[in-house]
């Protein structure tokens, strides 16, 4: 609990931690959401193409019907066995049609019209058989059947027909939506550039605000008390990579009584306590520790320097 605590105040105090926490908060949204996204964009893909299938199937499956009609109708006038044969063929290769179309079913009225067809095509093939065997055995009742599968024939053609309809109909509905899940994509998507844009904007003007304008008030208050004091060989620092500290380094020797006046307005004026600033003097060696926990803002790391311009 201690531990969270010290956590939490270090996260209230910290800004780059606080601006990490809202980047991380974004990307986290930004790939739930686009892994969603995608999600159902390949759902609605898959599905699409799963009914464009479906549409082509229908359409080999006419096409098988419409070629056994032909040459059923063929053997009837010529008794030509090759030809039975094809039709037999014919009759299995739309079998397997069928079956493929029962996996490629997307709704209840399209299973419900495709069991129809497979009930009628199976009445329409029993026909036939029937008629060609009343025609081998040189029975004229072998017309009654060969019309009868005709007329199954022509009712298998418009419930294909009605199939394809319906096939047309869900491709349409299903590229509607697929059509508006690549909008909602795109919107998503530029929308998070625009919003990281103004984060990014609003993350700079934050450490604009929190660090860097009060570093800059900082280094000039100290310029201020140098040039008060007629140094103009000081070289100021401010140290942000642990804690807070000021370092004045000087090129020359400076007199006591500068040093002194130096101390009593980093004190007076800029509020830094002893630990917070060092003074590096070529004379009189190093003064300051700047190693303990410091008041100031400590989320942003890197060095800022400068000299005090002369008078």
């Amino acid at each position: 609990m201690k531990k969270l605590k010290f956590w939490w105040k270090q996260f209230c105090f910290s800004v780059g931690a606080q601006i990490n926490a809202v980047l991380l908060l974004m990307l986290i949204l930004f790939l739930s959401f686009s892994i969603y996204n995608h999600s159902l964009f390949n759902q609605f893909n898959a599905r699409y193409q799963k009914e464009i299938n479906q549409y082509y199937s229908i359409l080999e499956l006419k096409n098988h019907f419409l070629q056994s009609g032909i040459l059923f109708e063929e053997y009837m006038k010529t008794g030509n066995r090759t030809t039975l044969a094809e039709f037999n063929d014919t009759y299995e290769i739309a079998r397997s049609v069928i079956d493929i179309l029962y996996t490629e079913s997307t709704n209840e009225e399209s299973w419900y019209l495709l069991r129809g067809i497979d009930q009628s095509f199976e009445s329409y093939y029993s026909e036939c058989c029937n008629a060609s065997f009343l025609y081998n055995g040189s029975d004229y009742r072998y017309y009654d059947s060969f019309y009868y599968s005709q007329t199954i024939g022509e009712y298998l053609e418009k419930y294909t027909n009605e199939l394809l309809q319906y096939a047309l109909e869900s491709s349409v509905d299903s590229n509607r939506e697929l059509t508006y899940r690549r909008k909602v994509m795109t919107a998503f998507n530029m929308g998070a550039v625009a919003a990281a844009c103004v984060l990014i904007a609003a993350s700079a003007s934050y450490i604009f605000v929190r660090v860097t304008r009060p570093l800059n008030e900082l280094k000039k208050q100290v310029e201020e008390i140098l040039n008060e004091q007629k140094i103009f060989c000081g070289e100021i620092e401010v140290d942000m990579e642990k804690n807070l500290r000021v370092i004045i380094r000087f090129s020359e020797k400076i007199t006591e009584k500068q040093k002194e006046a130096v101390q009593d307005g980093r004190e007076r004026i800029c509020g830094l306590g002893k630990d917070q600033y060092q003074i590096l003097d070529p004379g009189d060696g190093v003064e300051g520790v700047g190693n303990s926990t410091s008041s100031g803002d400590t989320s942003a790391g890197g060095r800022a320097s400068g000299n005090p311009e002369k008078q």
